[in-house]
C-alpha cells in the first residue's frame, strides 16, 4: 500500500482548474509532418522549416551522420542530411526531439518518466510497422503510437509539482507511482490533445 496522503484530490483539483502544465506544442514537427503528408514539398521547403529550430537542425545532421546512416563522406548541409534520412525519418526525428525534453527532465520521478517515454517510443515503432503492413499511413501511426501515452509524462510532471514541498510524499514504491499515473494519464492526455488542438484522429 502507498504511504503518505492520497494525492488523487490534488491532481483532480489541478485538472478541474485547468492548471496542469502542458509542454509547448512541437509545432515544427507537426508542420513537417503535415507538409510531407500533403506531398507538395521540395527539399528546400523541408530544409527551411528545419533551419528554424537550431536543436532540430543539429539533431538531423547527427542522425544523417550516425553509424546506421553514414555514407562515404560526412554530411554537412541540411539538404544533404534530409536527402540521406528521407522525409519520413525526418518527421520521426523532429517529433521525438519536440517531445523528448519532458522525458529527459530531472526530478524525483525521473525513472518513471523515462520508462513512460521508452514505452511510447516502442509503441510508435510497432504502430509504424503495423501500419505499413496494412496500407495505412506509417507516419500518422508513428505519431499516434508516440502520443498515445504522452499523458503519462505530463502526469508525472504534475505529481512532482504538487508535492515538491511535501518530501514525505515521495516515500512510495515504483508500483504505487505507476498506479497513480495510470489513474490520471487518460484525462491528462486528453487535456494535452485539446491544448495542442490535435486532429480528431490523434485525439482519439
Amino acid at each position: 500500500m502507498a504511504s503518505g496522503p492520497d494525492l488523487h484530490p490534488l491532481l483532480n483539483d489541478l485538472i478541474a482548474r485547468d492548471a496542469i502544465r502542458v509542454p509547448p506544442f512541437p509545432g515544427v514537427a507537426f508542420r513537417l509532418r503535415q507538409l510531407v503528408q500533403e506531398g507538395k514539398y521540395s527539399l528546400n521547403d523541408l530544409a527551411r522549416i528545419v533551419s528554424e529550430d537550431q536543436a532540430l537542425a543539429a539533431a538531423v545532421l547527427r542522425a544523417a551522420n550516425s553509424a546506421a546512416k553514414r555514407g562515404l563522406a560526412p554530411i554537412t548541409t541540411l539538404r544533404d542530411a534530409i536527402t540521406r534520412l528521407g522525409s519520413d525519418e525526418l518527421c520521426r526525428v523532429a517529433l521525438a526531439l519536440g517531445l523528448g525534453p519532458l522525458a529527459a527532465a530531472d526530478g524525483p520521478l525521473a525513472e518513471l518518466r523515462r520508462l513512460a517515454w521508452r514505452q511510447g517510443l516502442v509503441s510508435a515503432l510497432v504502430c509504424r510497422q503495423l501500419a505499413t503492413g496494412r496500407n495505412l499511413h506509417a507516419e500518422e501511426a508513428f505519431a499516434c503510437g508516440l502520443l498515445h501515452d504522452f499523458g503519462r509524462l505530463v502526469t508525472v510532471a504534475a505529481i512532482e509539482s504538487v508535492i515538491t514541498s511535501r518530501p514525505a510524499d515521495w516515500d512510495r514504491s515504483l508500483d504505487d507511482w505507476v498506479h497513480i499515473v495510470d489513474a490520471f494519464h487518460v484525462p491528462v492526455g486528453l487535456l494535452v490533445a485539446t491544448r495542442w488542438k490535435l486532429s480528431a484522429q490523434l485525439q482519439e
